[in-house]
């Protein structure tokens, strides 16, 4: 049954728009469910095809990366690499949204992608053809299993759709699951085989919007399994070691428009960068959200040309540069203070035991109960007077007064993953998948 075809017939009988919305969300919804359960079922068969061919052969694992600034798969792919059960390979892609912006963006956002593995010394593959600028069947890297990095911008050659045919597709969060937002619960999530979540209090919401219990698994956050390694030097950015090292890591979500709405740059970038304009004797590192720019633009906010020269006069600082890529954990232990409205980095920065000043917009969608454990240690900041006070005391006074309340924190939050890697427990799940029963 066509569930499209007639919300578009029957949607104008409701007398109402409000009516006809939520009459063509209930088809939608139908729709994809029906999706859903023919993509579930496709994942029996191929599983019980994986049971076979490890017995005899590697199985094919592919990582997808469409963004280097979110590639959170690190510990998994260099544990599963060790796997003789296994043959890993990453390839690279582009989010549907960039392709259109033009093939100079294209091409440099693929450029970028494929340099932060080669520089890592790790082989990669395009997954998009730069002389036709188009994308490449997926079905030619031969894949047994695929995670994904991202549910955003997957075109349909890269959809679950098309490759549930041949694998078992997995997602792990690449942000953090501590949102109110409807982020969380995206259909995309729902057609993975596992949806690999990084905490308990996430999983109630999702068995109510319609996820089955058996196809999530909490395993905790992959990005902080960097924590448990020595600090890696090459990832060492700073320019100096004797000053005082501060983030600032804006969110681009301030539009009242956005899913999560928690960004703040619309009313503090220009504080900020004055800020470190004049304190010579602090370095800084601008790590903005990869969508940040466009989204200046496209919200009004600037010009482009105003928007690259905001940015510019963060490079041209002798005491600041700009990182955009996605291995950062490194400079996160390194650094001294984040200040940050992006809810991942809450997370993840959790473990520094450094302090954090949380931009807070009036608008945002809020936290979970364990987004707001969380962020409970974090020096909040609502407006311009909040922020100047609060630089000044964390930042400049070097004023701490709520770091006993963040290492409790940690001890709470982190403790079931304090000497487990999350890569680990996937590993250790796929291998439950992979050689249990038949019948499991």
């Amino acid at each position: 049954m066509k569930y499209k075809l007639i919300s578009n017939l029957i949607a104008w009988l409701f007398p109402t728009k409000q009516d006809r919305r939520r009459f063509r969300k209930f088809c939608k919804e139908l729709e994809s469910r029906k999706q859903i359960d023919i993509i579930q079922k496709r994942y029996e068969q191929t599983k019980k095809r994986l049971k076979e061919k490890v017995k005899t052969q590697k199985l094919n694992v592919l990582f997808i990366c469409s963004e280097n600034s979110k590639w959170s798969y690190q510990s998994l792919y260099d544990l599963m690499l060790q796997d003789d059960k296994y043959s890993v390979k990453v390839v690279i892609s582009i989010p549907e949204e960039y392709v259109k912006q033009g093939e100079g963006i294209c091409q440099n956002l693929l450029k970028q992608n494929y340099l932060f593995f080669t520089e890592r010394n790790m082989p990669v593959e395009y997954a998009f053809d730069t002389a036709t600028n188009n994308y490449i069947d997926l079905k030619v890297f031969e894949p047994d299993i695929i995670f994904y990095d991202q549910p955003w911008g997957v075109p349909d050659k890269h959809s679950i759709t098309n490759t549930s045919n041949y694998a078992l597709c997995f997602s792990c969060i690449y942000g953090a699951n501590i949102t109110n937002g409807e982020n969380e619960i995206h259909d995309f999530y729902k057609s993975l085989y596992i949806y690999f979540v990084d905490n308990d209090f996430i999983i109630p919401r999702l068995l109510e919007s319609g996820f089955e219990e058996k196809h999530i698994c909490n395993v905790g956050h992959l990005k902080l399994d960097a924590y448990q390694s020595p600090i890696n030097q090459n990832n060492i950015k700073w320019k100096t070691k004797d000053k005082k090292h501060v983030i600032y890591a804006p969110h681009f979500s301030f539009s009242k428009d956005s899913i999560l709405r928690y960004g703040t740059f619309n009313w503090n970038y220009d504080y900020i960068l004055r800020f470190a304009q004049e304190n010579s004797n602090i370095e800084f590192v601008l790590k903005p959200h990869p969508k940040l720019k466009s989204e200046i633009v496209e919200q009004g906010l600037m010009s482009e040309k105003e928007m690259f020269d905001y940015f510019k006069q963060w490079e041209m600082l002798p005491n600041a540069q700009i990182y955009e890529q996605g291995d950062y954990i490194d400079l996160f232990r390194t650094s001294d203070c984040l200040i940050t409205d992006c809810n991942s980095f809450l997370y993840e920065y959790l473990p520094t035991q450094k302090p954090v000043i949380h931009l807070i917009s009036e608008y945002s969608v809020g936290h979970t109960g364990f987004g707001n454990q969380i962020t409970s240690g974090y020096y909040k900041v609502y407006d311009i007077e909040d922020l100047k006070e609060t630089l000044n005391a964390v930042v400049i006074r070097s004023e701490d007064t709520l770091k006993e309340k963040r290492v409790q924190n940690i001890n709470k939050i982190l403790n079931k993953q304090k000497n487990v890697l999350a890569a680990q427990n996937v590993s250790s799940t796929l291998k439950k998948i992979i050689e249990g029963d038949n019948n499991d």
